[in-house]
């Protein structure tokens, strides 16, 4: 019977997870409009399509990436005990996704994220000089990313890279930081749920290995008494 549900639960647990993350990254992008009518901030003014935008964005993940793996390649102290809090609460539901799921998601929370912070928050606190901009902005971004304290500094860091690519040229694109946001989120979720499926596997593999062998010996147990010679 567990085998017949397996494949609904995951269907379950999958949906309910896209839902509350389409919520909560909705919300996010409800917020910033909300907040930029309110402080006279429009902010998806420095957002238009543009190539080279694109393209500075997916290149712009390049050191991301480099230094994700070798943190989840080669973790120690505070970084094992982030990567194994991603892992057993974020692997669940990474997992029962697809990857155009994951695609979707990576999507979502770069253009959310980004239009939040520094899309509004950036440009607000600039208001009080680029630098003010750049460190508030990605304070805030990394206590909205609170997972541990070691965490919030790493996304505090990874807010202030998104920052200056946002900032360094002119005319400004928002577009990039989006782009570079995306592709990192997608391929870090990804690697998240193919590390928590594979220990999944080798879990249930170890379990099956230690299952005693009922069947052998089993003959011999039963086999009835020699009954075919009798005492006249």
């Amino acid at each position: 019977m567990a085998s017949y549900l397996e494949p609904i639960m995951q269907t379950l647990e999958r949906s309910f997870f896209l839902n509350m993350a389409a919520i909560f990254e909705g919300g996010l992008l409800l917020v910033a409009l909300f907040l930029g009518w309110l402080m006279g901030i429009n902010p998806i003014e420095h957002l238009y399509a543009d190539a080279g935008a694109l393209g500075w964005g997916v290149l712009a993940t390049v050191p991301m990436l480099v230094l994700f793996a070798i943190s989840f390649r080669f973790p120690v102290g505070s970084l094992r005990t982030i990567k194994k809090i991603l892992i057993d609460t974020l692997g669940p539901p990474l997992a029962a996704c697809h990857w155009y799921d994951l695609f979707l998601l990576g999507i979502l929370a770069g253009v959310t994220e980004e239009v939040l912070f520094r899309g509004f928050l950036q440009i607000w606190f600039e208001q009080g000089g680029l630098w003010t901009g750049l460190i508030c902005a990605n304070v805030i971004f990394g206590l909205a990313h609170f997972v541990t304290p070691m965490y919030a500094l790493l996304a505090g860091q990874m807010g202030l890279y998104f920052s200056w690519i946002f900032a360094w040229q002119e005319p400004r694109n928002l577009l990039i930081p989006i782009t570079a946001h995306a592709v990192y989120d997608f391929i870090a979720f990804w690697v998240v749920a193919a590390v928590y499926r594979r220990q999944s596997e080798h879990r249930e593999s170890t379990i099956h290995e230690r299952e005693p062998d009922d069947s052998s010996g089993t003959d011999d147990e039963t086999s009835p008494p020699d009954v075919s010679s009798s005492d006249n």
